[in-house]
C-alpha cells in the first residue's frame, strides 16, 4: 500500500485540512469533503450569494450536484497513514498550520488560529478565551501558520508590521523608530497588497494594448470597406455613363 506522506495536498480537504472524507469534486476541479463543501454552500445561500469554490472563488450559477469521487475514494482506500502521523491528525497538519502551543503531552492538536499579539498558535479548545473575553478579542488572529516566528522581529520580539522602502524588508515599530528612523516606511499589509496587484496591473496593461491594437485593425478594416464601397459606386456610375452614351449613339 502507499503511504500518505508523499501526497499531503492531494488527500487533504482545503476547508477542514483533514484527510478527505466522502470526497467530492466540484465543476472547477477542486475536491472537498462532501460535508465541508455542503456547509460552505449552505452559508453562502443563507447570505443570498452564488455558491463558489473556496479555493479558486469560481462561482456557479446553480448549486452543482455533489457526486462521490470514485477515483479519490479508491486512492484514499489504497493509502496507508504514515506511522509518523498520530491518530486524529491530518496529513501535513504541521506544515499547513503547525501545532497548538498550549497542548500538553506527546500528541498535540492541530492549530486553527495564530495570534500575532501572543505570538502563539491555538487549537479550537485553547482558542476559546480569545473568542470569549473582550480583552483577548482585541488580539490580531490570523489563519494558523507554522512560520509564526518568521513574522516576529528577532531583536525586539515584536510583529514585523512595517515595510522599509529603502532597505526593502519588513521591520517592527521599534526598528522603525530606531535604526530606520528617517526612512520611508509603509505598512507591511499595504506593501503586500501592492505586490499582489502587480501581476494584475501587467495583465490589465496587456489587455489594454491588445484592445487598442484590435481597435486600430477594426478602424483600418472599416476604412478599407468604405474605400471599396466608393470604388464600387464609381464603377457602377462609369458603366451607367457608358450605357447612356452607347444608347444615344445608336
Amino acid at each position: 500500500m502507499l503511504r500518505s506522506g508523499g501526497c499531503v495536498g492531494f488527500l487533504s480537504c482545503p476547508v477542514c485540512l483533514e484527510r478527505l472524507r466522502d470526497p467530492v469534486t466540484i465543476p472547477c476541479g477542486h475536491s472537498y469533503c462532501k460535508r465541508c463543501i455542503s456547509q460552505c454552500w449552505d452559508e453562502e445561500q443563507l447570505q443570498k450569494k452564488a455558491v463558489s469554490c473556496p479555493q479558486c472563488r469560481g462561482c456557479f450559477p446553480a448549486r452543482p450536484a455533489l457526486n462521490r469521487s470514485t477515483v479519490l475514494s479508491e486512492v484514499l482506500d489504497s493509502v496507508e497513514p504514515s506511522p509518523a502521523e498520530p491518530r486524529g491528525s491530518s496529513p501535513g497538519s504541521a506544515s499547513l498550520g503547525g501545532e497548538c502551543n498550549f497542548c500538553s503531552g506527546a500528541v498535540k492538536s492541530r492549530a486553527v488560529k495564530s495570534c500575532l499579539t501572543c505570538v502563539a498558535s491555538f487549537c479550537e479548545t485553547h482558542l476559546r478565551p480569545h473568542l470569549q473575553f473582550p480583552v483577548l478579542q482585541r488580539h490580531a488572529l490570523v489563519e494558523a501558520t507554522s512560520g509564526l516566528q518568521e513574522m516576529i522581529c528577532s531583536r525586539h520580539n515584536k510583529l514585523l508590521e512595517v515595510f522599509c522602502v529603502q532597505d526593502k524588508r519588513c521591520i517592527c515599530l521599534l526598528c522603525a523608530m530606531d535604526e530606520h528612523s528617517g526612512h520611508t516606511t509603509v505598512s507591511a499589509a499595504k506593501e503586500w497588497c501592492r505586490l499582489q496587484q502587480k501581476p494584475l496591473q501587467k495583465i490589465q496593461e496587456r489587455f489594454h494594448a491588445l484592445i487598442q491594437c484590435r481597435e486600430k485593425e477594426l478602424q483600418a478594416l472599416n476604412e478599407a470597406v468604405k474605400a471599396y464601397s466608393v470604388s464600387f459606386v464609381l464603377i457602377l456610375l462609369f458603366k451607367l455613363v457608358l450605357f447612356v452614351i452607347k444608347s444615344f449613339m445608336y
